[in-house]
């Protein structure tokens, strides 16, 4: 038996949303259809007090051929969440070690004549304000002085503050290269660490003659792992790494079977009866809007009734809606449930709130899904209520929604 927990729907809140470009309707709804089942179903019904444990990957990640999740009974007890980077609970599959790094071991020899010079790549570091600093050692082995030493960047770069004073940024006269340059302050000088910030999180590789070493009248470069023009995969759009799940043993999430499950989201004569039903969200400033429910109960006294009981408890909803993916704008849907809800946006698992336990959450940046600007995208929400006590349900967003999809009944989403 678990203690009844909740976590506050402001720690799945984002921050730095931008503002509404445009007049924001009062409210949408996600159209779809609730089912209602019987009080003897083996998985609904469950008496009040009893938790199950919370599981994981009891529906497959991806739907395909019907329109609703799979049973997969590959499941697993989730001990404990995975989080982002801001400690916010996600959905345990889409944990990713972006924005984690390892600097690769990366060495220049520049050589000419019997000049012999080392330089070597000492840190990379993504910084949370979004630049980058790119570390080296430089050294001379042999033979002459070294008069100047340049690292060799794209010109579509721009040198920050932090980086290692005395540089230049351009045009080497003396060399033809384009970089970033330090002159060797006397001849005492045999070796030092530069530090390079550049204005982004740029990818790096092994780039030809990157690292340039000059002295006297002569010049010879060498490949070196240097920044390139690509940003970094995801960033710009949500910050790694995330703090990964903890999983145990094999768990359905208190489902039956393959059997009952299969009989949640589709019509089977006497075991379930349904009707048409919209999810309403209100508009509640920024840009967000909001389904709070804390006793959600939309079906009382209809289909089957409430069988006895003060409310009719043992239902499924299914809704499907349309919305367009913007880029970096920060859209984001969250959660806080007592019941079970899978959010799918194009046909993959992107909330996975399984289980008996009473106050779930989570939340998903929809950057993470590697979507495409302008995708016209698919949002389904399925949802089940199964036992008698708390039936709380809060899903917050900022996602517009556009056409109604198969699972709805509705024409419009969006109203005035």
């Amino acid at each position: 038996m678990h203690a009844r927990t909740a976590t506050p729907l402001v720690l799945l809140a984002l921050t730095g949303l931008p503002a509404a470009a445009h007049a924001q309707a009062a409210y949408q709804v996600l159209p779809g259809i609730i089912r209602d089942f019987r009080n003897d179903h083996p998985d609904f019904g469950h008496p009040s007090g009893v938790y199950g444990d919370r599981a994981v990957a009891v529906v497959n990640e991806r739907i395909t051929g019907r329109e609703i999740p799979s049973f997969s009974d590959i499941g697993r007890t989730l001990l404990t969440e995975a989080r982002d980077a801001s400690g916010r609970p996600i959905p345990a599959h889409l944990a990713s070690e972006a924005g984690q790094w390892t600097t690769p071991e990366s060495v220049a020899r520049p050589a000419f004549n019997r000049e012999r010079f080392e330089v070597s790549l000492l840190e990379v570091s993504y910084n949370s304000d979004g630049t980058s600093s790119w570390t080296y050692r430089v050294r001379e082995v042999a033979g002459k002085d070294l008069s100047h030493w340049l690292l060799r960047v794209p010109t579509t770069v721009q040198v920050m503050p932090g980086t290692t004073a005395g540089y230049q940024f351009g045009v080497d006269g003396s060399t033809g290269n384009f970089g970033v340059k330090w002159d060797m302050p006397n001849d005492a000088w045999t070796e030092g660490v530069f530090t390079i910030v550049l204005d982004q999180h740029y990818e790096g590789a092994v780039t030809h003659d990157a690292a340039v070493c000059k002295a006297g009248n002569r010049w010879g470069g060498d490949a070196i792992f240097a920044p390139t023009e690509n940003l970094r995969p995801s960033d710009g759009c949500w910050d790694g790494p995330d703090v990964f799940a903890n999983l145990g043993e094999h768990d359905r999430g208190s489902i039956t079977s393959y059997d009952s499950y299969v009989q949640w989201y589709t019509h089977v004569p006497g075991v379930n009866a349904a009707m048409p039903w919209g999810m309403r969200f209100e508009h509640v400033g920024d840009g967000i809007y909001e389904f709070n429910a804390a006793d959600f109960h939309p079906v009382d006294g209809e289909l089957y009734g409430n069988q006895g009981d003060p409310h009719n408890r043992y239902f499924t909803f299914a809704g499907e809606i349309s919305f367009t993916y913007d880029e970096c704008e920060g859209q984001f849907i969250a959660v806080r449930t007592d019941g079970d809800v899978w959010v799918y946006i194009n046909d993959r698992l992107t909330i996975d709130l399984t289980g008996l336990e009473p106050g779930k959450a989570q939340m998903l940046e929809i950057d993470r899904l590697e979507l495409n600007d302008g995708d016209e995208c698919v949002l389904r929400v399925f949802y089940a209520q199964r036992t008698q006590d708390g039936a709380e349900l809060v899903v917050r967003t900022n996602l517009e929604f556009r056409a109604a999809g198969r699972l709805g009944s509705a024409s419009s989403a969006l109203h005035d």
